[in-house]
């Protein structure tokens, strides 16, 4: 969905960030108080800045690891050659104001200073064009209360849970706690790979480091999606950035987590915060989306709008779909149905939107079509096709079918694709606590499937199926084929034919798929050829098939 931004800076305060094969022409010249020409460089050969520069921006290529948001650049602000409170506060000053950053990213705490709050208050307020700068802080390793400046007001003070999503013995907590992110233990034994300093100034021989942790590792990671959200919207303001990473949190753990006052964006726990990082749900809340019903009744009209208030041109996809409103450089659309008379229709709306950042996006409805290269996402990508689609098309997510149920159930997507037995647990458990309806396929395009996909059959899935369901759904059915390796023998092929045909009035009540073998169908793939020992059982039954 994005990778980021050129146009976007990510201001790293800390050790000092040094160049990377990993990070290229995208690391800045930056600011060292104290240091003439310093250029936010490490003067020490501690890597703390690398690691967090790394989380947040390393490359996509193949080398070491992947950051967030590997499009940004990032600007080395080096405070630990000269600590002083008012070195600290023109650091920030200077990430701000002279550097012109997004987002501040800062894995480390110290003693209270009116300076440094100062200039955290100024970032925040006239930063990005009195926009504000996201200004992101650790919350610190002392496993009781948050350490300053990550208790100012307005930062996002971020703590860390394991691997398991526990949290982190050492992590602070208490009233300003505001995400928690992923990390593992203190003092370079943590279970963060990312970036190490380049060759003998590096920790470890390689150019990358496995053990980062604390609070330090999980702070960039607020910070890269942050500036995922701005690359795809520059508009935002930083209280806008911070709200959506506090509504887009994710529940975890055994918390209660409730509405408390002084937490405006969500429900809240004084140990998780808002609740664990969702970069994916954060980066959505931003990202064009269409919401409206996924049935136009054909009585009726319905209305279709994109979110954040976005503009686009709309089109429809559909033949038996027409346009009663809006349309071109509109916020929304409103359609009606001119097929199936009293009935409803299903149909494809897109939009195509020009984004703040000036690029150009066609959205349409979400839809999941399964796990990356599982068997629902080429079921999926054969579909899309019979229509003239790819997955490109439409805004996918890949999930199995029980992570789509369950976001159709949380409204997190639209629509998805399945591929299993009806019924199933998951589309059961479903549509018993949501309104959800499954989509026929018309004959025509079930047709257009089967010419390029001869394995796919016409199926039904009956009415009442599933709660809500008042009519037969025609879709497609996947023909299961059991291939046998040349070596094996024909004789073991033809008892194993036989057996499964000659055995299944008597086993239904094992399986209902029993029910529905038949010698028809199992004698009707052309895909592959027939074992001999299978051809023998079906010329015993009068049917010829092709044989190797």
């Amino acid at each position: 969905m994005t990778k980021g931004s050129s146009s976007i800076k990510v201001a790293v305060i800390d050790q000092g960030v040094a160049g990377h094969e990993d990070l290229g022409d995208r690391l800045l010249p930056g600011f060292t108080p104290g240091l003439a020409n310093g250029n936010g460089a490490p003067v020490s050969n501690n890597p703390h800045g690398e690691c967090c520069a790394g989380i947040i921006g390393a490359s996509h290529n193949n080398l070491g690891i992947a950051g967030i948001a590997p499009l940004v650049k990032i600007v080395p602000v080096n405070i630990f050659y000269s600590q002083s409170s008012s070195n600290i506060a023109a650091a920030i000053n200077y990430a701000w104001d002279d550097a012109e950053a997004d987002v501040i990213s800062n894995s480390w705490g110290g003693s209270v200073a009116d300076a440094i709050t100062s200039a955290i208050n100024n970032a925040r307020t006239n930063g990005r064009g009195g926009l504000g700068c996201v200004v992101v802080f650790a919350a610190g390793n002392s496993g009781s209360s948050v350490s300053f400046p990550a208790t100012v007001n307005g930062v996002i003070a971020v703590g860390a849970v394991d691997k398991n999503g526990a949290l982190c013995s050492y992590s602070a907590r208490g009233s300003e706690i505001n995400l928690v992110a992923p990390s593992g233990a203190l003092d370079y034994t943590g279970d963060i790979r990312t970036l190490d300093l380049m060759g003998s100034a590096g920790l470890y021989p390689g150019n990358y480091l496995s053990t980062f942790g604390g609070t330090s590792a999980s702070c960039p990671q607020v910070s890269g999606v942050a500036a995922l959200l701005l690359s795809i919207n520059p508009k935002l303001t930083e209280a806008e950035v911070r709200n959506i990473l506090g509504h887009s949190a994710r529940k975890i753990g055994s918390y209660s987590y409730s509405t408390v006052s002084g937490h405006p964006f969500g429900t809240w726990n004084a140990n998780m915060g808002y609740g664990l990082l969702d970069a994916e749900a954060a980066v959505r809340e931003v990202y064009p989306q269409i919401s409206g019903d996924n049935l136009v009744p054909c009585t009726g009209n319905k209305t279709y709008t994109l979110n954040r208030n976005y503009k686009g041109n709309w089109t429809l996809g559909t033949s038996g779909l027409q346009i009663v409103s809006g349309g071109q450089n509109s916020n929304s659309i409103t359609v009606r149905a001119i097929s199936n008379p009293g009935g409803t229709m299903s149909g494809t709306i897109y939009a195509n939107v020009v984004l703040p950042n000036g690029s150009s996006v066609s959205v349409a409805k979400t839809v999941s079509i399964g796990a990356a290269n599982s068997g629902v996402y080429f079921n999926a990508v054969d579909i899309l096709g019979a229509y003239d689609m790819t997955e490109e098309d439409i805004n996918a997510v890949y999930q199995n079918f029980a992570d789509s149920a369950d976001s159709l159930k949380n409204d997190k997507i639209d629509a998805a694709f399945i591929t299993a037995g009806a019924p199933t647990t998951a589309i059961s458990d479903l549509t018993t606590s949501k309104q959800a309806y499954l989509v026929s396929m018309d004959a025509e395009h079930i047709a257009k499937l089967q010419e390029t996909s001869p394995y796919y059959a016409e199926s039904t899935i009956p009415a009442g199926t599933y709660n809500g369901m008042e009519e037969d759904c025609t879709t497609v059915a996947v023909l299961a084929v059991i291939l046998a390796n040349d070596s094996v023998d024909q004789d073991a092929i033809y008892n194993f034919t036989k057996s499964i045909f000659d055995g299944a009035e008597a086993q239904p009540d094992a399986h209902a798929k029993y029910a529905e073998l038949s010698l028809e169908e199992a004698t009707s793939i052309t895909s592959v050829p027939y074992a001999a020992g299978a051809a023998k059982y079906y010329e015993e039954q009068g049917i010829e098939v092709p044989t190797k």
